[in-house]
């Protein structure tokens, strides 16, 4: 008759059980990675704890076993790094706890995926019945980072078992943080319901997305001073998750103001969710005021419940600069998936993912307003629902300037206009394609006003499915525009024109042309078939 062995134990990201059979039916798992408690100034640490519970045919085990580790860099085969560890371990009640250190010489953790593979050997057993191996999870990896970016001291904080159980005593605690002595804050998994104030030159760093999760319920009024982690100059934040569920009027996931500068967020999830009749603004990232410079590296944004909710905003003369990531409002009665408004305020951002949805009236999957600058390279821009949609937008303000380069942009099922780009300030476009669908009225780049200069080369803009008009480009009202490599399709019209100016080089326009008293000047213009286009009708 075959025993059964089981060890169940707590893992760096949750509790788990894995469903793994071995020989003499051995069902297995780990917990890996609760550091060992280290003083702010102890010396950085190489061990990490495994604790867990064994049984045997459904029965706690009590006694003392042996207990053989090994670490290798392949869940089967493989290579094993470094030496065995082999000990008496005593069990009671079936639970135990062991310190494994591994060795800090380069190649243990150096950032690289590591397995542990685990023997037991108990009275009355004639030989170790093997367990398995399990994946080391993110602890032992902290200590790496710390070796590698140069922290001066590590601080833990944990459920259990680490320096502090509260991320705000952990950087409380902190009084010596300075450029030549940054400190690192790692976070072991779990949800810590607290906001959190960091200092400068303190980093913090969780033990992965939906495995470390800080949450609060704090609002604010304007201007906004508060939210579940507030940010500060010469920090970063990673490998996280931040949430806030307040209900008032501003609520904010991550905070940057008052001249917060070198400051980073990377690999985080974000999400702002309070509803009611009192979130006004939900506002996940939240980047403002003069000298505030953030970067942020493959952020996923999410703010939604609120009346107007955005998943990036940057205002009051704040920067950030984006790479990768996804970024979406949703619901309410306005959604932003980026907004950046306001004089001096400057927004970066390359191959993002930007949504605006399901609000009851206005969606942009990027607004620009107010005399802000944008720049965007590559990426998907989508609005989607309410009354307008506009895949990107540039609002009609003196000042305002976008430049666009290879980027994709949708606005499509807004019940009245739906537009791929909408721009009425100065905005340079150089590739991308610009759609615009449904709804009454459809276009794949509209440019209008009289603060409306558009330039724009090698872009497809098509327009479809508008119930009363699609055009593939619209423009009126004084506002003027050069157009050169392009193709611009519209089942309406491929222009439609109102009392504006447009220059037309080298480009393909599939459907009619609609002008009443504007300026129109075309060059070697054509059809679908190549043939040379009536653009002056």
């Amino acid at each position: 008759m075959k025993r059964g062995w089981i060890v169940a134990s707590i893992c760096v990201l949750g509790v788990l059980i894995l469903g793994m059979t071995f020989r003499l039916g051995v069902l297995a798992s780990s917990l890996l990675g609760t550091p060992q408690p280290q003083s702010p100034q102890a010396s950085m640490p190489t061990g990490f704890t495994y604790q867990g519970q064994l049984k045997l045919d459904g029965k706690s085990v009590d006694g003392a076993c042996t207990m053989a580790f090994r670490l290798f860099d392949a869940d089967t085969g493989g290579i094993q790094i470094g030496g065995a560890i082999t000990r008496t371990v005593t069990i009671t009640e079936g639970l135990f706890t062991e310190t494994l250190d591994f060795g800090g010489e380069e190649g243990v953790f150096n950032g690289d995926a590591r397995w542990l593979d685990i023997r037991v050997q108990c009275e009355g057993e004639p030989d170790f019945v093997e367990l398995g191996r399990q994946a080391i999870t993110a602890v032992p990896y902290a200590f790496y980072a710390q070796k590698t970016q140069g922290y001066a001291n590590l601080v833990t904080v944990a459920k259990s078992g680490g320096d502090y159980t509260s991320i705000q005593a952990a950087v409380d605690s902190i009084d010596t943080a300075a450029a030549d002595q940054p400190y690192l804050i790692w976070v072991a998994p779990g949800v810590y319901s607290e906001t959190v104030v960091l200092k400068p030159y303190v980093h913090l760093q969780g033990a992965g997305q939906g495995a470390t999760i800080i949450t609060s319920t704090v609002s604010g009024d304007s201007p906004v001073t508060v939210a579940t982690v507030v940010l500060t100059h010469h920090v970063s934040v990673r490998d996280l998750t931040v949430v806030n569920t307040g209900i008032l009027t501003n609520n904010v996931a991550l905070l940057a103001n008052n001249g917060t500068t070198a400051t980073l967020i990377s690999d985080v999830t974000a999400e702002t969710l309070g509803g009611g009749v009192d979130a006004d603004y939900n506002s996940t990232i939240y980047v403002t005021g003069d000298g505030t410079g953030v970067t942020l590296l493959n952020v996923t944004a999410l703010a939604a419940n609120g009346k107007s909710n955005r998943g990036l905003l940057c205002s009051g003369g704040g920067t950030a600069y984006v790479q990768g990531g996804t970024f979406v409002g949703r619901g309410g009665n306005a959604t932003y998936g980026i907004q950046v408004s306001s004089e001096n305020t400057i927004l970066e951002v390359e191959n993002v993912t930007a949504l605006g949805e399901n609000s009851s009236n206005l969606n942009y999957g990027l607004y620009a307003g107010y005399a802000a600058t944008a720049t965007l390279k590559g990426g998907t821009f989508t609005a989607r629902g309410g009354s307008v949609a506009y895949g990107i937008y540039n609002g009609g303000f003196v000042g305002a300037a976008l430049y666009v380069e290879n980027v994709s942009a949708l606005a499509e099922n807004g019940s009245s206009t739906n537009a791929g780009l909408d721009t009425g300030a100065t905005t340079t476009v150089h590739g991308g394609t610009f759609t615009g669908r449904g709804g009454s009225y459809a276009y794949g780049v509209s440019n209008s006003g009289g603060a409306a200069r558009l330039k724009a080369s090698d872009i497809v803009a098509v327009a479809e499915d508008g119930s009363v008009r699609s055009a593939g480009f619209y423009s009126e009202s004084t506002a003027q525009t050069w157009i050169e490599h392009a193709r611009i399709v519209g089942s309406s019209n491929a222009l439609r024109l109102q009392s504006s100016t447009l220059h037309l080089a080298v480009s393909q326009l599939d459907g009619g042309v609609y002008n009443s008293g504007s300026a129109l000047t075309c060059f070697q213009v054509y059809d679908s078939y190549y043939n040379a286009h009536a653009c002056n009708p």
